[in-house]
């Protein structure tokens, strides 16, 4: 039985559930069933790359039934509602609340491209012929089995974007690859943990470069020192349109001092992410931004500001002026205090531009001072979004209307968040009373979440201000009972959201919810963490998806509800009693029909056997049944290998395309893994072929895997084994990065740094000034990463533990690695002068080198249990310069030398004398038995 338009969805779920894979595919021939987790670094008007699709794919939907589920949440709700599906007939608002694509920075919500601080024209509109999607596929399908030419083969010139969120496999080379990436304008290598030398190679390369308009390099690991070259990088190029060094460590005012002058002379970035990178002084930086005229989104977030009150008054001059272009303002968490808000508000009179502001997190003295300046943003000429999350007052105070801030326009504000802000019924009165009815007919999207004090009637408060403008409502942590009264007597036309995620409410107050549901009604609605379990009740409810403490009988109402043609497309149990008798009904109600909606299920952290596991698979090996399900969550089980391995066996070849069976209860051998990879391997269609006993890298045709393939196999207990560690990559999860991290190096930003520099060679060329500032030569680097012939055999070492030592990575090297070497030098941090994990180990010979790298390519790398990265620095340095330095260099080697051997002479004294005492009390106690205890001497 087909899907039918009338019914509607109850999302009752676990508060520990897990979220399914934020890439499910939606299902075929259904509308999408979109299960992206908001991102919370990114406004709703900026979608990120995993959520985007749902802003792109919102408003084609209908009246269907679409079902949606939240991931894994706090106790305290986050800034924003837990799905971005929604339906209804006033999409139209959401669009604009939610309209950014984040695959091009050039566009930006609501800009206006006609005016000089607008956003350029999408450079990739037209071009995409498919060529991206392919390549992204391929991209994450790498792995040590595939032939690279089978990748180079997806590398056309209608590739825009380069995604690396982990490296290639060894065999494939990344030069070869970027050379075939003609038109390459998009490069994103966040969350690799690269280091800062790596870090600082890549802008370095980008200070030479034209083409790429997007860089992001979030979460790299990098250092204080690193925002030099965000400086140098922002002054020499001309086309970046959008940066994202988030998640690094750049300096308390150091990036502000690096990267502020740049603003007088650059003229072409548009977006600029700083979120959390340890800074708590942005003077500089926003002394020079009093005159920009082409930043249109900035994100501060996550930095402790030491003078919030000077750098608010920084930013209102800025904002205050008309040829001022900022759209978007991300300040969550920068240690706001009340009197900053405050002036922020009285900022907002002044205006144009502003689209969406974010200012959750910082602190609020009164509840008034929070209404004040909520009523200056509602007035606002253009804002359309504001996120007050978390702003919990000291003081609950009344709040009295300042004079002058009578409304005077129609707000455009769709999209209004104010979660933990200790409001109560009497403070939305008030704000009610003073604004007017119709104040806000714009608004689709109310976020009311963890405001224990507020009751139903602050709902009807704001219903009155939005005239049934409403699409999105979360009331989650709040006291519900008396809420299906309020949605029944009062018009909503287009609520299809409600959110009451472990809100106050009884089973009953749930049932009495379903006059309001389906039938061009609330079609999602979340009841996350609402104990249901052996309600009768909840059979009033169109659809009861239950998913709290519940055993296999109270499933029961759910399984009846699908054999009579309950159109499903997504079903969340996670996390409660169900076992395989509950597996049994659910599989038998599908196999009632021909074929079934129902896309998603999510059974993780239950009691399933692997009995189970087979019964789920008869729904798509039936031949009377055609199943849509493309994504099962099945981790935290007690499935055995054999029921891993019968869902491997059906996987990719049906419509099954994602698989998470992670972290199951039971014991697995390797043996056990490798049947489970032979398996999969051949229903996808990889070959291995072997040599001597051991599995040949590059031998494989990429198979024709679905789009968005993922399996996670992680945390089953058994060693993954040769053939788990060949197949491991971003679509195929296994243990294999427990022993090999899959990060890039320094040689990987190498060679992206030669590559942005227009280059064709994995040896990148350098300047002795670029080279210097790559590896801190004004600090503590070994001096002879200057002279050619001693850098070309230096390897480079990330990841250490910071309890490493010297002796410890040489004895390392020689006795487990074989190599033959000459120094060692560990970096330190400059501020604790501690071991930060990074080391420049000298090699004898190339001999020595070259056995370092395989010892790492075997998995082998680990000191004290962790894993590490070996790299080679291929590079050559042309310029004057590098002679003198040379020579320099020389010289500062040879005095280390021989301070080093005479330390090591004067260790092998010490420990000759200490042998030498220790063979005279051996000698001493023989001649005098009476002393052999050794108390006298």
């Amino acid at each position: 039985m087909g899907c039918s338009n009338s019914h509607a969805t109850i999302v009752v779920e676990n508060p520990l559930s897990q979220a399914a894979d934020n890439n499910d595919p939606p299902c075929n021939n259904d509308p999408p069933c979109n299960n992206d987790p908001p991102d919370q670094n990114h406004p709703p008007s900026m979608p990120t790359e995993d959520n985007k699709r749902s802003a792109t794919t919102l408003h084609t939907y209908s009246t269907s039934s679409v079902i949606s589920a939240t991931p894994e949440r706090s106790e305290q709700e986050s800034s924003r509602p837990e799905d971005t599906t929604t339906t209804g007939t006033n999409n139209n608002n959401l669009q604009k609340a939610h309209g950014a694509d984040d695959q091009n920075p050039n566009v930006t919500p609501g800009a206006n491209n006609n005016n000089p601080g607008g956003v350029s024209k999408n450079p990739n509109q037209g071009r995409d012929d498919g060529s991206q999607e392919w390549f992204q596929q391929a991209l994450r399908s790498s792995c040590l089995l595939m032939k690279p030419e089978a990748l180079f083969k997806c590398a056309t010139k209608n590739v825009y974007k380069l995604v690396l969120p982990r490296a290639l496999p060894h065999h494939i080379h990344l030069m070869e690859l970027l050379k075939k990436l003609t038109g390459l304008q998009e490069l994103d290598l966040s969350n690799n943990q690269m280091g800062p030398q790596a870090f600082r190679a890549v802008l370095l390369g980008l200070c030479h470069n034209s083409t790429i308009h997007t860089l992001k390099m979030a979460n790299n690991q990098t250092d204080t020192d690193s925002a030099e070259s965000v400086g140098k990088m922002l002054m020499a190029n001309k086309t970046l349109v959008c940066l994202d060094v988030s998640g690094n460590h750049l300096g308390t005012d150091y990036f502000s001092r690096c990267a502020g002058p740049a603003f007088n002379s650059n003229t072409s970035l548009r977006i600029l992410r700083c979120e959390g990178i340890g800074s708590r002084d942005f003077d500089v930086l926003m002394n020079n931004l009093k005159e920009n005229r082409t930043l249109v989104e900035l994100n501060l977030s996550h930095n402790g500001l030491a003078q919030s009150g000077k750098f608010i008054e920084s930013l209102a001059v800025w904002l205050g002026n008309s040829h001022c272009h900022l759209e978007v303002l991300e300040l969550k968490s920068v240690e706001m205090k009340g009197s900053d808000l405050m002036k922020l508000g009285e900022m907002m009179s002044s205006n144009q531009s502003l689209l969406h502001l974010n200012v959750s997190g910082n602190q609020v003295a009164r509840v008034s001072d929070l209404l004040q300046f909520l009523v200056a943003c509602i007035c606002h000429v253009a804002l359309s979004s504001l996120t007050c999350d978390n702003m919990k007052a000291e003081t609950r105070d009344t709040w009295q209307p300042a004079v002058g801030t009578k409304r005077d326009r129609v707000s455009r504000l769709q999209s209004l968040s104010l979660s933990n802000c200790s409001l109560d019924d009497t403070h939305i009165d008030s704000l009610s009373s003073h604004l007017g009815a119709a104040a806000v007919p714009q608004l689709a999207e109310l976020v009311l979440t963890d405001n224990p004090k507020l009751t139903s009637a602050a709902l009807k408060d704001f219903i009155a201000m939005a005239t049934g403008s409403l699409v999105k409502v979360s009331l989650a942590l709040n006291p519900v009972d008396d809420l299906p009264p309020v949605l029944t007597s009062l018009a909503l036309p287009n609520l299809r959201y409600l959110n009451l995620r472990k809100a106050k409410c009884s089973p009953a107050t749930v049932g009495q919810l379903a006059p309001c549901v389906g039938k061009g009604g609330i079609d999602t609605l979340v009841l996350d963490g609402i104990k249901l379990a052996g309600s009768t009740k909840c059979e009033l409810v169109a659809l009861s998806l239950a998913g709290c403490q519940l055993t296999d009988d109270d499933i029961t109402p759910v399984t009846d509800a699908i054999k009579r043609g309950m159109s499903l497309h997504m079903l969340k149990l996670a996390t409660n009693r169900i076992t395989d008798a509950g597996i049994v009904k659910l599989v038998d109600s599908l196999l009632k029909h021909k074929t079934h909606c129902l896309a998603l299920i999510d059974l993780m952290n239950n009691s399933i056997s692997s009995a189970g596991a087979k019964k789920l698979c008869e729904l798509f090996s039936s031949k009377k049944h055609k199943s849509n399900i493309h994504s099962l969550n099945l981790s935290n089980n007690t499935i055995g290998c054999d029921g891993v391995e019968a869902l491997a066996g059906i996987v990719g070849k049906t419509s099954l395309t994602s698989l998470q069976m992670s972290n199951q209860q039971v014991t697995y051998e390797e043996e056990d893994m490798t049947a489970v990879y032979v398996t999969l391997a051949k229903t996808l269609g990889w070959s291995a072929k072997e040599e001597s006993g051991q599995i040949m890298c590059g031998t494989s045709d990429l198979p024709a895997v679905s789009p968005g393939l993922t399996v996670r196999l992680q945390g089953l207990g058994g060693l993954p084994g040769q053939l788990g560690h060949y197949l491991d990559s971003p679509s195929i999860m296994t243990d294999s990065t427990q022993t090999r991290l899959p990060s890039l190096t320094l040689q990987h930003a190498l060679e992206l740094s030669s590559f942005l520099k227009g280059q064709e060679c994995a040896e990148c060329l350098l300047s002795s000034e670029e080279w210097d500032l790559i590896t801190g030569a004004k600090r503590d680097s070994p001096s002879w990463l200057k002279i050619t012939g001693q850098r070309d055999l230096a390897v480079y070492l990330s990841h250490l533990p910071a309890s490493v030592t010297m002796q410890k990575m040489e004895g390392l090297l020689e006795n487990e690695a074989d190599c033959s070497v000459k120094e060692v030098c560990l970096m330190k941090d400059l501020l604790t002068q501690k071991n930060n994990g990074l080391c420049w180990v000298l090699m004898e010979d190339a001999e020595s080198l070259k056995k370092a790298i395989e010892f790492m390519n075997d998995g082998l790398a680990q000191v004290f249990s962790q894993p590490f990265l070996i790299s080679q620095a291929k590079l050559k340095i042309d310029d004057a310069a590098s002679s003198e330095a040379e020579t320099r260099a020389r010289h500062d080697m040879e005095l280390r030398m021989n301070e080093r051997r005479k330390d090591e002479m004067a260790h092998q004294i010490l420990i000759q004398e200490s042998y030498r005492e220790s063979q005279e009390r051996h000698a001493y106690r023989l001649a005098h038995p009476a002393y052999a205890d050794g108390r006298i001497w």
